[in-house]
């Protein structure tokens, strides 16, 4: 029965690759966010399940294939998501004007547009190399151990951070934890689809998402700061960053209490 899963799962990933891409054929030149969105979603999902290949030699070409398609899509969606964190910021923050900020994020989208031909053809590659989730899969065994070293992954880097991450070294760290905790959420989300979980710890999906907010938050101030500013937009980045750090102090004490919950740590640890 898992198997059959596996291949009815698998079979309907390609076929949404397919659908996407025809829909990217018949697009106009600015294509629909929900369209970019439900790529990326898919593009993860199938890296994901590059994992589940037996044969090496297919798990590095899935793996290849899906980052490549990633590459394209991250300079549109990182101005994207910046924009997003900086209208976060706004809601949580009223009466702060950030209007030189927003105008320099919006333009810089303009300039990130996404590159149609070689979209498509990206997305192409993707769903032909997908058909190989359909052939040999590792053992559930197998999964279980790869599960397990990813699970150790995160318990190691955990004690490393800073809580206060202000140089980029420290910040490095949270974004190797991030990927990590990421890495180790995605292969319980294929636990659940070989049918050997019933459902992913909530705690370790909550931590995923909170982890990704923080990298966003630098990924946003980072940019900026290295941007050719206005004098307006400077003294607005300068207000931004104070509101950056209350926020991060937030999300890093959200995190603090999940992994004392995921690793059943004392309150002091």
């Amino acid at each position: 029965m898992g198997r059959q899963a596996d291949k009815k799962s698998v079979s309907v990933l390609h076929e949404q690759l397919l659908q996407l891409r025809q829909q990217l054929k018949r697009a106009d030149t600015e294509l629909p966010d929900e369209l970019i969105h439900d790529i990326r979603v898919l593009t993860k999902q199938t890296r994901a399940q590059s994992r589940l290949l037996k044969s090496a030699q297919q798990r590095r070409q899935l793996n290849r294939s899906s980052k490549r398609l990633a590459a394209v899509l991250a300079p549109s969606r990182d101005a994207t998501v910046m924009l997003a964190t900086l209208d976060s910021l706004l809601v949580t923050q009223q009466g702060s004007d950030f209007a030189a900020l927003y105008e320099y994020l919006q333009r810089h989208r303009q300039h990130q547009r996404l590159k149609h031909k070689r979209l498509y053809k990206r997305v192409g590659v993707l769903a032909s190399d997908s058909r190989w989730l359909e052939g040999r899969l590792i053992s559930p065994r197998k999964l279980a151990k790869i599960i397990a070293r990813a699970e150790q992954a995160c318990r190691k880097l955990y004690p490393q951070l800073s809580m206060t991450p202000q140089t980029p070294a420290q910040r490095e760290l949270w974004h190797d934890w991030r990927k990590a905790v990421k890495a180790w959420f995605y292969l319980l989300k294929l636990q659940v689809l070989k049918q050997q979980a019933e459902a992913v710890d909530m705690n370790v999906r909550a931590l995923a998402e909170q982890l990704g907010l923080i990298h966003d938050l630098h990924m946003l101030e980072d940019f900026l700061q290295a941007a050719d500013l206005t004098a307006e937009a400077t003294a607005q980045l300068e207000v931004l960053q104070t509101q950056v750090r209350q926020r991060e102090h937030q999300l890093i004490a959200g995190c603090q209490q999940l992994a004392r919950l995921i690793y059943k740590l004392a309150p002091d640890s």
